[in-house]
């Protein structure tokens, strides 16, 4: 392969990457964000939006490593003198969130996953047995999982007591009512959108707002729904295009495996007000956003879909959409509509 290539967003930059064996060339879309420091092999850059560089890459005597172990080696280096070490994370609850947390975990360089919590016992837990130590998140879950037959490392405050972050992926309000726990550990919290934006005092999504969260205690990561939301349209609006939005939101009614335990068949529940939560839930990150959603949930289990009619401030073309408003790492703008 001579060659390879992808975007990314940046605070509030779009930031074009493309790798060749001779050099690394950075390109920042043309926006009105401030400039950002660029760094490649010790070479460093200021680059405001509509400007670009090329970085020289030089070529290594020793054995080529892959990806994975040169992040890892450059991790592993020092910052002015200071060894880098590694974040210990701790999991909170291994659901549909939880597990995806505990997988991106392993694959960074600079975090170690010290443990997962839970109070189940079924399939989902017995999967990650192995992969790394789990705790019980209660007294009487560690005697159930005990019982089960899963090796368990200790309890939650064990798990606390070894951590700096404790991300909690729990269902709705269960994770609210470990907050005076995790305080007391010390130990900063990330929590999944089905928290209220009120108890972190602050909601994230990497692409709009990560600055905002930089020596944070806790924050909250807004659901998928919500995220959705903030990065199409919040790509539209860094663009200059979207003056005001209105959606239609269809969830899917329940998660895969609990279907058999409830659901509904052939019709659809809308949710009782307007606006639905997501619009002022996507406003606790991009405050200024013009957005107006309606939900309701339909009879599936896979997806969530969202339908827009949006007014732009200004004509546009399907042309100058995909090259920068809408052309986020997640989401594409299909040529037909």
């Amino acid at each position: 392969m001579g060659s390879a290539g992808f975007q990314i967003r940046y605070r509030g930059h779009h930031i074009e990457v493309s790798l060749r064996a001779e050099n690394l060339r950075i390109r920042l879309q043309p926006c009105s964000a401030p400039a950002v420091r660029i760094g490649v092999e010790g070479i460093y850059a200021q680059l405001a939006g509509g400007e670009d560089m090329d970085f020289p890459l030089v070529p290594k005597t020793a054995k080529p490593s892959g990806l994975r172990t040169a992040i890892e080696e450059t991790c592993n280096r020092t910052w002015k003198g200071i060894p880098m070490t590694k974040t210990r994370v701790a999991v909170n609850g291994y659901g549909v969130i939880g597990k995806r947390v505990a997988d991106a975990v392993l694959l960074q360089p600079d975090m170690e996953l010290i443990g997962v919590a839970d109070i189940i016992t079924d399939w989902r837990i017995r999967s990650a047995a192995g992969r790394f130590p789990l705790f019980a998140s209660t007294a009487e879950a560690r005697d159930a999982m005990g019982q089960a037959g899963l090796t368990i490392s200790g309890d939650l405050a064990d798990l606390l007591a070894q951590a700096d972050v404790v991300v909690d992926a729990t269902p709705k309000h269960v994770a609210a009512g470990n907050l005076p726990r995790y305080r007391a550990a010390g130990v900063k919290v990330v929590m999944q959108g089905g928290e209220s934006h009120d108890t972190t005092g602050h909601s994230f999504v990497a692409q709009a707002n990560y600055d905002s969260a930089l020596g944070r205690d806790m924050t909250r990561v807004v659901s998928c729904n919500t995220t959705s939301i903030v990065r199409v349209l919040g790509a539209l609006q860094d663009a200059g295009l979207l003056a005001k939005a209105r959606g239609v939101l269809i969830r899917r009614a329940t998660d895969p495996w609990e279907s058999h335990l409830g659901g509904i068949m052939n019709t659809m529940v809308p949710e009782p007000k307007i606006p639905s939560h997501q619009g002022p839930d996507a406003r606790t990150v991009l405050p200024g956003l013009d957005v107006v959603t309606i939900a309701a949930k339909g009879a599936h289990t896979q997806t969530h879909n969202h339908y827009w009619t949006l007014q732009l401030t200004r004509p546009s073309t399907r042309e100058e959409d995909p090259r920068g408003a809408s052309r986020g790492p997640a989401h594409r703008v299909h040529p037909d509509g």
